[in-house]
């Protein structure tokens, strides 16, 4: 096992496409945190680092498959992963290391962004959060990051082409975004709106009653909602990047659930999966 993490951490330093997913996160986090900053000085408010600083994990989960589908479908491509088994190693050994990889490069990853947006955001915006708050947001957002590589690693095993993999991660990590953002759409609805709104051409504006919204998700509707809310990463990343969940303590215990299940499923069937 340690010399399979040893030999797969050397190729990861080598891999382009680890870089560029680092570079580009790296790049984001600069550009949202110099523009808050410009906004602040030409609107005349006042913003801190918070609202930009874990902004990334939404852009995360779409490198996260670009990077995961291509490291290990590389793996197969050039039969590296037979040639594994051949001199010995056992297939879930391969598998665990792989998950430990891309969970690790994920991680960076998302460090590339909170690095230059801690360097720079610090000094024009400062934080207004305490820092064992950040902390334990910083935390729960790599818990979710490894949820993410160990369903991307899962789906990667299963393909033998790097292609395939690849548009499935793409593919699902879209679809885990829409997801996120339909059900924060349903949840943030307000309860109640204004009848009418109305601007006269004295000057003047008409506001009409409050009246219920039907839209507005209820009991255990709105509970069914939370929960995927809470388990789905794109829905913790939309929470998460705001430093302002309501149930904090249950997203990582939800995403260690993931992590589970999609290892374990994806161990039992790299085991019986026929690589000659």
């Amino acid at each position: 096992m340690r010399n399979l993490l040893s030999a797969e951490f050397l190729r990861l330093w080598k891999n382009h496409v680890f870089w560029a997913c680092a570079a580009i996160m790296a790049a984001m986090g600069l550009y949202m945190t110099v523009e808050l900053h410009a906004d602040m000085a030409r609107l005349g408010y006042v913003s801190f680092l918070d609202e930009v600083l874990l902004n990334y994990g939404v852009f995360h989960i779409v490198l996260a498959a670009v990077f995961s589908s291509v490291f290990i479908g590389t793996e197969y491509s050039g039969g590296t992963i037979r040639n594994k088994i051949i001199v010995g190693h056992k297939r879930g050994e391969i598998y665990s290391s792989m998950f430990i990889i891309c969970s690790t490069a994920n991680i960076m990853i998302c460090g590339a962004y909170i690095i230059p947006s801690l360097l720079v955001g610090v000094p024009l915006l400062g934080i207004a959060s305490t820092l064992s708050s950040v902390l334990v947001y910083l935390l729960c957002s790599f818990v979710m990051s490894m949820a993410v590589s160990s369903v991307f690693t899962m789906i990667s095993f299963l393909s033998r082409s790097r292609t395939v993999s690849a548009i499935i991660c793409l593919l699902l990590a879209i679809a885990l975004l829409y997801a996120g953002s339909f059900i924060s759409g349903r949840l943030n609805a307000p309860e109640e709106y204004l009848s009418y709104y109305e601007e006269t051409e004295d000057g003047s504006i008409l506001v009409g009653e409050m009246v219920p919204n039907l839209a507005y998700v209820r009991g255990t509707e709105r509970e069914v909602y939370e929960f995927f809310f809470d388990l789905l990463p794109s829905g913790q990343a939309i929470q998460l990047s705001g430093l302002s969940a309501e149930r904090l303590w249950r997203l990582p215990l939800l995403s260690f659930a993931v992590i589970a299940v999609s290892t374990g499923t994806g161990l039992v069937m790299f085991q019986r999966k026929d690589l000659k």
